[in-house]
């Protein structure tokens, strides 16, 4: 081989070292890029888990003033008012008081669940006995001992 050949493959390796050092230096260049990426989807990921356990606790206060509102409303439909006007009195639907007036119900665990299922009444709610909340003058304690024969 010629003086000729050899510096042209002499210069073809040096072009070929130099392409391996740009390529290199460029995918060390996106592995730092790379790094930062994965360190920001880390982050990102930390902040999603954090949300779910403050959207949780979040779930269980408002659950909490649900239940509250619940109790409140079947004690005002214990006295006789109809569901209509606790609506009114309330500023809620009447969808929204009835689900409201479920909540305790809900909330009270399988406790509630199983005592209504065997017959036995747990707090019963007014408008299960009617819109009006049964008869006026007739206590909820009435009520109750009065659907326990007929549940059984």
């Amino acid at each position: 081989m010629g003086r000729a050949a050899k510096s042209a493959l002499a210069d073809r390796a040096g072009e070929r070292d130099s392409r391996i050092a740009r390529a290199r230096q460029r995918r060390l260049e996106l592995d730092k890029d790379k790094e930062a990426r994965d360190a920001r989807i880390d982050q990102a990921v930390a902040d999603v888990y954090l949300a779910q356990d403050e959207r949780d606790d979040a779930v269980k206060v408002i659950e909490g003033a649900e239940v509250k509102m619940g109790e409140a409303i079947v004690r005002i439909l214990a006295e006789g008012v109809p569901m209509a006007q606790v609506a009114e009195l309330t500023e809620l639907s009447v969808n929204q008081v009835q689900k409201l007036k479920a909540a305790p119900a809900e909330v009270g665990g399988p406790a509630t669940g199983a005592d209504k299922s065997a017959g036995r009444a747990t707090s019963v709610a007014p408008s299960e006995t009617g819109t009006s909340g049964g008869p006026a003058g007739v206590s909820s304690a009435s009520r109750e001992s009065a659907t326990e024969p007929a549940a059984s």
